[in-house]
């Protein structure tokens, strides 16, 4: 008889954080379950008080550098791992520049919690379900523990439903007294699915173009749908009633196809459509509208009246609550550059409107994320002609150009 699979999805784990109730059992847990025969994989965040050199941690290459998107904005994943001392226990660590490389656990150095402690929670949940998927590992058994890993029976049972490695998982949660004070932001259950119905869509829109046209995939963005236009046909014979029901996979470039299946971003079979349906469904949008025209095939989102006026009172509460990043500086950048923007664009441009002389070091730490991700942002800044540096390179400062 094949022994179970257990995956422990941890929020501390001794000897790597401060001894605390978690940090024990994040350890003995897995432990008494592998001295009894399991077969067991433990994951968590690679916080940044952990001491990378003492605890031998090193990255795995063939598993690392997915990309997770928030904000438009592409988000690297790394994992690492390590052996505890003394046992066979090896534990995988998600890391990644913007959540957890140099910020600690909920709170910050001022004991303050995480405004993105939702964003966080959700990274977390995918770069591990995601690395699962590519070890080709199929837990019996997933035991979460802490608040950053209290996401991933949601979304086991809605994101990753019909995924193989998780059809017949059971799922167990430790609750500790010690979670988060503050609610998570407003918009953390609609980011849930809406983003993978839309990745999954541009996903099938680059294995089906017809790139001898030369023309891209066009995404036109609203504040109330958004449209993504591929130049590609369905196969003979084909009508929209075939492409929504129930099919088998015919993509128009089965190389691409083939290489996105490898790399973990797609499956094998035509259930494209049908997660794309089953993720607007699970999030509360309305399913999406296909129109197939002789040269190309148009899909257009649609978002619900709700999500449309809870957008418009989250930016009418933050210019009032003065936050870092103000819609001031949205409203004063001009439209074309705003579109292209994300959020900590403008916190870097409100942080330069403060004081110029403001060095990539200074920005990071007041944003508590890493110096490459304020350098690439700034030199999108510079290239959109929004920010110029002036003078040297050491004592120089910056201009707002178009404000």
């Amino acid at each position: 008889m094949k022994s179970k699979k257990i995956l422990f999805i941890n929020q501390e784990i001794t000897p790597y954080v401060s001894d605390s109730e978690l940090s024990h059992i994040g350890r003995e847990l897995p432990q008494s379950i592998l001295e009894k025969g399991y077969e067991i994989r433990t994951f968590m965040p690679k916080w940044g008080n952990i001491n990378e050199r003492r605890g031998q941690l090193h990255e795995v290459i063939r598993l690392s550098r997915m990309m997770i998107i928030f904000d438009d904005t592409d988000h690297p994943l790394i994992i690492k791992v390590a052996s505890i001392p003394s046992t066979r226990i090896q534990v995988y660590f998600i890391d990644n520049d913007d959540y957890f490389t140099k910020r600690l656990m909920a709170n910050d150095e001022n004991g303050e919690e995480y405004e993105d402690n939702g964003e966080r929670s959700i990274f977390f949940a995918r770069g591990v379900l995601e690395t699962i998927k590519k070890l080709h590992w199929t837990p019996d058994i997933i035991h979460c523990q802490g608040w950053i890993g209290n996401i991933v029976p949601y979304y086991v049972k809605t994101a990753y439903k019909d995924e193989p490695s998780f059809a017949n998982t059971k799922i167990i949660t430790s609750l500790f007294g010690n979670g988060l004070k503050k609610d998570i932001e407003k918009t953390f259950g609609q980011c849930l699915e809406f983003k993978d119905a839309l990745r999954e869509a541009i996903l099938n829109a680059i294995c089906h173009k017809e790139y001898q046209s030369g023309v891209p995939i066009q995404i036109s963005v609203y504040e109330d749908k958004l449209y993504i236009d591929n130049c590609g046909r369905l196969p003979e014979n084909w009508t929209l009633e075939n492409l929504m029901s129930k099919h088998a996979s015919k993509p128009y470039n089965p190389n691409i196809a083939h290489v996105l299946y490898l790399a973990g971003f797609i499956e094998s079979w035509g259930r494209g459509i049908e997660k794309i349906c089953s993720a607007c469904r699970n999030s509360g949008v309305p399913e999406p509208e296909y129109t197939i025209n002789p040269g190309d095939i148009m899909i257009r989102f649609s978002a619900p009246e709700n999500w449309i006026e809870s957008s418009s009172n989250s930016r009418e509460n933050k210019e009032k609550e003065g936050e870092k990043v103000t819609i001031k500086v949205t409203r004063k950048v001009t439209i074309n550059a705003t579109e292209k923007l994300d959020q900590k664009s403008l916190q870097i441009i409100s942080l330069l409107q403060k004081n110029p002389e403001s060095t990539t070091t200074n920005i990071a730490e007041k944003m508590s994320t890493s110096r490459k991700t304020v350098s690439i942002r700034l030199k999108k800044l510079c290239e959109l002609g929004i920010v110029k540096r002036v003078g040297a390179k050491r004592n120089g400062r910056w201009e707002i150009t178009r404000l």
